[in-house]
């Protein structure tokens, strides 16, 4: 372990020592999709079994607006006909190196990395870069905020759909699904957050310790997740699965953990007996963060809440408490039909947003007594006692819901939203009945042959419903 920590430290002090000669600038919304169809197609076609080794420095000593990091690439690849290229925005290179030799002069343009198929072996290659980047003060990548009310801070991700490459060099795409491993060195009071559990926590060293997580396996890089901070923490768990609230310091006494933790019984409850699989991931946890461009992002395993817009929810209004609630239980139910399907594109968007907004209303309307509290809130400071809570199986009632799911799908073309995740997922729902929304679904039930069995049904069915519109034409 001893071993271990010190290679790590070694790591971040390389990327850490030229941070003094990037020069800051605030991060500029890009254009999301960078990349066409095409072009995306292509990549997927060449590229196969990415594995990524990240560490992350997040206690830059130098220069607190910019974050520095190691990104080690490991792929495969069918042939070395082409030039391959990273998609990163706004950074800078430190270091490259490829198959083992550094090239000095990376050919880097602020939008790609391009990796000359020269320096590219057919099979297994390896790429390690050294970066620096801004942190984001609004919109997406890695955001970092100081609370106005203590001055404590804040860093954690906003990347869903296309916003990975703000934070390293990537293949940001759906359709290229990696395993993560990740490091990260953060001030000793700061709790770190990522899609599975910490490995390895060090002991204090000059005010930084170093997290090391467990590796993620074949998530796509928009699920992938980062939270760090002097965060209140509750824990509880539903049978072997640990749940944790996760809120900043100042608001922790307005935050009911209970209201937390029961919905999160009720919900996994429901949905292990209405997907019939139990729950995919080794913990599950709520992070509410000050600054999101929708009101929830869900991850693997984690699902950060914009708290700017939950606390009046959180109050006794019954209106907004099942909004709150709807909202919830959609995030929670990407965890089955959301984070772990293939995309063939981001157009495809749609069709997770479809399926989970469904499955939330099914178990809206189904679940008992949804609101109920039925834990004691713990607003001390420290973190509350893990009480072990089984799992309560919703058995699936006759459903209130009249609207069948292709209906539920067209219906979203109507929702008005800015943000671009949902302008993709929206715009792109096959509700005028053609030819084309017709192959997407055959593509994407072909792609997924795995989704729990009555989202399946659900797909099959809407599809004919599909056809039967675009014959009807």
């Amino acid at each position: 372990m001893y071993k271990k920590i010190t290679f790590i430290i070694a790591l971040l002090l390389v990327v850490s020592c030229s941070s003094a000669t990037f020069q800051n600038s605030q991060s500029q919304f890009v254009e999301p999709i960078s990349l066409t169809n095409e072009a995306m197609q292509l990549r997927s076609n060449l590229i196969k079994n990415v594995v990524y080794n990240l560490v992350f420095h997040l206690d830059n000593p130098v220069d607190s607006n910019v974050f520095s990091g190691r990104a080690e690439v490991t792929f495969n690849i069918q042939n070395t006909n082409h030039d391959i290229t990273f998609d990163f925005n706004d950074g800078k290179i430190l270091k490259l190196f490829v198959n083992g030799k550094e090239k000095t002069s990376p050919n880097y343009n602020n939008k790609t990395l391009t990796i000359s198929a020269i320096d590219l072996h057919k099979g297994s290659n390896n790429v390690i870069i050294n970066f620096l980047h801004s942190y984001s003060q609004k919109d997406s990548g890695l955001l970092k905020y100081t609370d106005t009310e203590d001055g404590k801070t804040y860093v954690y991700t906003d990347l869903n759909p296309v916003y990975v490459k703000n934070v390293f060099p990537c293949f940001d795409q759906p359709n290229i699904k990696a395993s993560i491993k990740i490091s990260v060195a953060a001030p000793s009071d700061w709790l770190v957050v990522s899609a599975m559990p910490e490995e390895i926590v060090s002991l204090p060293n000059k005010n930084s310790r170093f997290w090391v997580f467990k590796e993620v396996s074949k998530i796509s890089l928009h699920t992938f997740s980062l939270a760090a901070g002097p965060f209140k923490m509750w824990k509880n768990k539903l049978g072997d699965v640990p749940v944790r609230l996760f809120a900043r310091q100042s608001q922790s006494t307005q935050i009911d953990p209970s209201d937390w933790f029961l919905l999160a019984k009720q919900g996994v409850g429901f949905f292990e007996t209405y997907f019939e699989q139990k729950y995919p991931y080794e913990k599950y946890d709520h992070i509410l963060v000050p600054q999101l461009r929708t009101s929830s992002q869900q991850n693997t395993s984690i699902v950060m809440y914009n708290d700017s817009q939950l606390f009046s929810k959180i109050a006794s209004n019954n209106t907004l408490r099942k909004e709150l609630n709807n909202t919830i239980l959609n995030e929670m139910a990407h965890m089955w039909v959301g984070n772990k399907v293939a995309l063939s594109s981001w157009k495809d968007l749609w069709f997770l947003e479809g399926m989970s907004s469904y499955s939330a209303s099914m178990a809206q309307n189904q679940i008992q007594g949804l609101t109920s509290p039925i834990l004691t809130p713990d607003n001390s400071s420290s973190p509350a006692q893990a009480h072990s809570i089984s799992p309560t199986a919703q058995t699936p009632t006759s459903s209130k819901i009249t609207q069948t799911f292709f209906s539920h799908l067209k219906s979203l073309t109507n929702k008005k939203d800015s943000d671009f995740r949902n302008k993709v997922a929206y715009t792109s729902t096959p509700g005028a009945c053609t030819n084309e929304s017709l192959t997407s679904f055959d593509n994407f039930i072909s792609q997924n042959p795995n989704l729990p069995n009555v989202m399946m049904q659900n797909l099959k069915m809407a599809r004919e419903e599909n056809k039967k519109c675009v014959m009807g034409k």
